[in-house]
Formats: C-alpha cells, structure tokens, sequence
C-alpha cells in the first residue's frame, strides 16, 4: 500500500501552501520522484481556532476530524497540520486517529534543542498561548518558553489578522517590533508559531525559528526513516534509499 503524509490544511490556505513549499525545499530532491508524497486536506471552512478556544465560537475540531478520517482510507499514514492554534485539539485528533500525528511542538522542540536553544520566545495567537502547548511539551527537554507583554501580544494580533488578509508589509512591521523586543530580554531564539507569521516576517534571520520549515523538515524526516517499510515497490524503495534526502 501506498505511503503518503496527509495534509490537513486550509488554516489558512497561504500557511498551507507556505509548507507544502518548504516541503519541498527540505527534501532536497533532484527529481519529481524524490519528494514525499502528500495528501491534502484544505478545508477554508473550519472556524477560527482562536475565537474558538478564547471566546467558545464553534469548534474547529468536527472539520479537521473529517480530514483525520479521510485521509488515512486515501493512503496517508501520517498527518501533520500546519497551524499551532489547530493543535490544542491535537490529544482529541491523537485518540481519533488511525494514523500518527507529527506534533508541530515536537517539531518545533527538536530545532531548539539542536540550536541548543534553553529560552524560547514565543510568537503566537493568543489561542496558542491560552493553550500552553509549548511550555508544557518543551519543558520536558529543558526549553523555557517566554511569552510577550500584553501590548506586544496585541501586536501580534493584529500582525497575524494583517497577514492573513494579505497585507505583509504592514503584518512585518508589527512582527518585528516584537520580534526584537524578544530578543532584548534575552531569548536564545524566537519561534514564529504561527504560521501566518513567516510570510511576512522575511527575510528571517538566524534567531528567527520557522515553526512551518520545523514541521516541514520533520516530515521529511518521517518519511524517509518510515517509508520504506510502508511501500512495497523495490524501485520506489530504491529511489528513497539512494536518491532522497540526503
């Protein structure tokens, strides 16, 4: 059977598209036939996860479980969803899913650790930040998360809204506003997680962390330790073993 990462996207459909890009670019395939190959799920409709999570608007969890049951009867045997916010559903995705979750945190927390990152800044919705995903995950491997002050958290807000809309030059000068404040307290690093925010926050810079090129490059990590072992075609089983990521 057919090996694919399933994509649940649409979250919103410019971050989705932003990481089936850096898919890409991480494989660092010569061919066509050297990429992972992916299903994806766009679905625009789901509701707003902060307003979700802040204000109790309808969940976004019932519109990402049609993805979470579909894709894997189509051939995925992994999923990733590229928007933080989306996973503080991810513990109800995980217990509902025939296939394994690559949890952006977990993504996320093996870049910190190989930049030898002890203190995070964190660039999020509000929604990420009410859900405490990142402390609570990156607290396990020694990784303290620092969060901006309220008035910059509106910034990123309304940075976030501008972004979506696609107004990025505005959505960049707020980013960066906070961005440099984060570092002025003394963070290691600044993970950019939301999705929205490295397509405006560019170019980035060595203390920038891209949450959607972590994910991206943990995908691509999953694929060629576990595709293998998923596809019973010796060719494409060659392609991987000689041809891809290397």
């Amino acid at each position: 059977m057919d090996a694919y990462l399933g994509v649940i996207g649409g979250m919103g459909p410019s971050a989705t598209a932003d990481f089936l890009m850096k898919l890409a670019e991480e494989a660092q395939a010569d061919r066509d036939q050297e990429h992972v190959p992916v299903l994806v799920w766009g679905d625009c409709r789901t509701p707003d996860r902060t307003r979700s999570l802040l204000y109790g608007d309808p969940s976004p969890l019932p519109y990402m479980l049609q993805a979470v049951f579909q894709l894997p009867r189509l051939g995925a045997r992994a999923l990733v969803i590229p928007c933080n916010t989306a996973h503080a559903w991810a513990d109800d995705i995980v217990a509902l899913s025939p296939a394994p979750l690559l949890h952006i945190v977990d993504a996320v927390g093996a870049v910190a650790q190989a930049s030898k990152v002890r203190v995070l800044g964190l660039m999020a919705t509000s929604g990420t930040l009410s859900a405490g995903q990142y402390p609570a995950r990156l607290a396990a491997q020694g990784i303290t998360v620092m969060t901006p002050e309220p008035p910059e958290q509106e910034q990123v807000s309304r940075g976030i809204a501008l972004a979506k809309a696609g107004r990025l030059a505005e959505a960049r000068d707020l980013f960066t506003g906070v961005h440099d404040a984060l570092l002025d307290r003394g963070v290691d690093m600044v993970a950019l997680a939301c999705t929205e925010i490295p397509l405006a926050l560019q170019p980035l810079g060595p203390k920038s962390l891209d949450t959607t090129r972590a994910l991206a490059r943990a995908s691509v990590r999953w694929w060629r330790d576990q595709a293998i072992a998923c596809d019973p075609d010796p060719d494409r089983q060659a392609v991987v073993r000689t041809g891809a990521f290397r």
